[in-house]
Order: structure tokens, then sequence, then C-alpha cells
């Protein structure tokens, strides 16, 4: 009496599912990309940052120098840096003048 064994006793079909190298090459592969896009967004943070300050610098330069050519010394908050003769009294606007 032979045992005839079907196809698919012998060779049982294998579950499908991911191994651990498949697994681990996709995760590099992420990692890799996700830093590439962490790096590049930082970078352009820091630039919008700079950019930012840069501009904010820009308008008080032209703010204190439109200040001292306009000769009003008393109602600016640069009174104290300015050679204002001393009958003018400061208006205090801001707490942080002395």
């Amino acid at each position: 009496m032979t045992n005839k064994m079907t196809t698919t006793e012998r060779f049982p079909q294998k579950s499908r599912a991911f191994t651990l190298v498949e697994i681990l090459v996709v995760s590099v592969i992420t990692a890799a990309l996700v830093a590439a896009v962490v790096t590049s967004e930082v970078a352009r943070l820091k630039k919008g940052y700079q950019d930012a300050e840069d501009r904010t610098l820009s308008e008080i330069q032209h703010d204190m120098i439109a200040s001292l050519d306009s000769g009003d010394y008393v109602n600016r908050n640069i009174f104290p840096y300015a050679d204002a003769p001393a009958t003018m009294t400061p208006t205090n606007f801001y707490s942080s003048v002395d």
C-alpha cells in the first residue's frame, strides 16, 4: 500500500508574511527619507528666521535713522542717546527709558 500525498500535503503553502530582512530594509529606507526631509525643513526654517531677523533689523535701522534725521529727540525713545539740549525733557512713552 503506497501512501500517495497530494501536492498541498507535501509542500504546505507558506504564510504570506514579511521577513525580518525585508522589514529592516524598508525601515532603513524610510529613516533615510525622513532624515533628508527633516534636515531640509530645519534648514528652511532657519533661513526663514534669519530673513525675518534681517527685515526686523532693517526696519529698526530705518526707524532710527528717520528719528535722528527728524531732530525730534524729545518724543522719541532715543532721547538718552541724542545730543539734545539740557532744556529739553524727554517724554517717557516706554518704561525702558531711564
